[in-house]
């Protein structure tokens, strides 16, 4: 079962889980932050939601994560891979990035964009 989330306003909304567990957090289509957002999980799927202040993800677990893509980033954003198990970030469309964004592999594993 999945939820669609939108989160409006300015109040940081950091969640944490890190570690390399089995974990996932997935971002779909019709999901919305309007305010900054920090989040560090093992698995990590980004898929067509839109960012619009400052965002940070940070993919920690031992599995490869394929992403389809299709986001939009209108605030700065952070990708980074701290694990040792691939990132793909926008496997079947591209992402918008409509401000600076850094990427970050302190891991092993692969992180593409």
């Amino acid at each position: 079962m999945g939820f669609v989330f939108q989160k409006f306003g300015n109040p940081v909304s950091s969640i944490n889980l890190g570690g390399s567990g089995t974990a996932a957090v997935y971002f779909q289509n019709a999901t919305t932050f309007n305010g900054t957002l920090a989040i560090a999980f093992p698995q990590l799927y980004l898929n067509g939601a839109t960012f619009n202040g400052p965002s940070q993800f940070e993919k920690t677990g031992l599995t490869d994560n394929y992403s389809s893509g299709g986001n939009t980033f209108n605030g700065p954003v952070l990708i980074k891979n701290s694990s040792t198990a691939g990132m793909y970030t926008s496997n079947s469309t591209a992402d918008d990035y409509n401000s600076s964004a850094t990427f970050q592999q302190t891991g092993t594993g692969i992180l593409n964009p």
